[in-house]
Formats: C-alpha cells, sequence, structure tokens
C-alpha cells in the first residue's frame, strides 16, 4: 500500500482551517480503499491548530509563519520520517477530492493539475480557474525520492511567496531533475480554495479570476454539493453566512 502525506502550513483563519482539515481527513479515508494510505503534517504555532490535527489524527509540528519556506520545509521533512511515499502541498483553506489520486506519479513525475475552484470571500460566487503555467495550480503530487538530494527540505527556507516555484528551480539545480508534468484532472472542482478577507490571503479572488478564470458560478454551494459530501458543504456554507454577518 502506498503512503501519501499531505503537507499542510496553518496561519490564523481558525474555523475555516478546521473545517477544511475536517473535510481532508474524509479525503484521506476515501483513499485507504484504494490503497493509499494517507495521512497528514499541519504545521504551525497555534493550539487551536494543533488540537484541530490532533482532532483528526494527523501529526503536527510546530513552527512560526515567517519565513514560509521553511515551514513547508518541516512538513515535507516530517512526511519523510513518518514514511511517505509521495507528499502533496496544500493550503489550510483547500478542499481536494480523493478521485484527483487515481494516478499516482511514477519515477520523476510529478501530478499536477491546471482546474480548480474558489469561492469568494462573502460566498456568493464560485470561479473557475485554469492555471495555465507550467505545472498548474501548486497542489502537485510529488514522490518523495525526488527530495532526497535536498535532505527533504526542497523550497528555498527564506522564501515567503512562490513556494512551488522555489521547489522546481532547486530541483533542477540541485537534483538535476528536468520537469515531467503529468496533468490529471477528473473536474473543474477537484481541489477548491476558500477565500478570505484580510492581509492572511496571498492571492486575492479578483487577481485570480483575472488571470486564470474560465466562467463564474452564482450557487457555489448547490455547485459543491454535486461533489463533496452535502454534510462538509453546508458547515462551511454555514460558517461563510456567519462570517457575512458578523463583517457587516
Amino acid at each position: 500500500m502506498s503512503s501519501l502525506f499531505f503537507v499542510v502550513p496553518t496561519y490564523r483563519r481558525h474555523q475555516l482551517t478546521r473545517l477544511c482539515l475536517k473535510q481532508l481527513r474524509w479525503t484521506c479515508d476515501e483513499l485507504e480503499p484504494m490503497g493509499i494510505r494517507a495521512c497528514a503534517v499541519v504545521v504551525g504555532d497555534e493550539d487551536e491548530h494543533r488540537a484541530a490535527a490532533k482532532e483528526f489524527g494527523f501529526y503536527w509540528a510546530h513552527r512560526g509563519n515567517d519565513p514560509l519556506g521553511r515551514k513547508f520545509n518541516d512538513g515535507f521533512e516530517a512526511a519523510y520520517q513518518a514514511g511517505a511515499d509521495f507528499v502533496v502541498p496544500c493550503g489550510s483553506d483547500n478542499w481536494v477530492h480523493p478521485k484527483w489520486f487515481t494516478r499516482l506519479p511514477e519515477v520523476d513525475e510529478v501530478i499536477c493539475h491546471r482546474k480548480c475552484a474558489i469561492v469568494r470571500a462573502d460566498g456568493d460566487e464560485l470561479a473557475y480557474l485554469n492555471v495555465s503555467y507550467p505545472g498548474g495550480d501548486g497542489i502537485r503530487v510529488f514522490p518523495v525520492r525526488l527530495f532526497a538530494p535536498l535532505d527533504h527540505r526542497p523550497a528555498a527556507d527564506h522564501r515567503n511567496r512562490a513556494i512551488d516555484t522555489s521547489i522546481v528551480e532547486r530541483l533542477r539545480r540541485f537534483a538535476g531533475w528536468t520537469p515531467n508534468w503529468i496533468y490529471h484532472e477528473w473536474d473543474p472542482s477537484e481541489v477548491v480554495g476558500f477565500q478570505s478577507d484580510g492581509e492572511e490571503q496571498l492571492n486575492g479572488y479578483d487577481d485570480l479570476v483575472k488571470s486564470f478564470g474560465t466562467g463564474v458560478n452564482n450557487m457555489p454551494w448547490h455547485r459543491l454539493a454535486e461533489t463533496y459530501p452535502p454534510e462538509s458543504v453546508d458547515e462551511m456554507e454555514a460558517f461563510f453566512a456567519a462570517r457575512a454577518r458578523v463583517a457587516a
């Protein structure tokens, strides 16, 4: 049985992160019958996130938020030490559907995707994206062995943005890796990002839609319920509604 670990850095957004970790637990459980033993390393320094990691049976790595590259590296290294065959960097505001993992990488491949969806911070709109640059969206499936020449710390420790680009640059330079992207796509909502207002959102909704948008859906929760467990969608919709009331 293959072992796959998600690496999830956390920062603020406590309730949203908990809902995303809860959904990630469902994804991990759904992968078991597919022959994939899945878990996650949650990385952060806040008690709320540590409690959520424990609640859902995930590993915890204690690390402050700055710099982000070091935070990801701690997660990758912990995943390797826990016996991972594959690692997936993942945001604390993302859902990832288990059907995306029907194809795992071989040899020097990296599984990636261009299509994804994001829900606007007010919860009233979902946008479809097609991330057009090589390797697509930053959520990718890496074979752990690719990271061995970098001591399983593939990102530049000092980086605070573009961690996915840093990983690719360092794999080319220090591991001699020639990018071998395998685009494996199942549904536009196979990866979903839930937007927040404020400084903790690295890439804003409007900017992402302007750069990569292919369409919008004005019934986001109905659309997501077609793909994800309805109870999870209901919980996230209620969270967005409560947050909107507070903001008003």
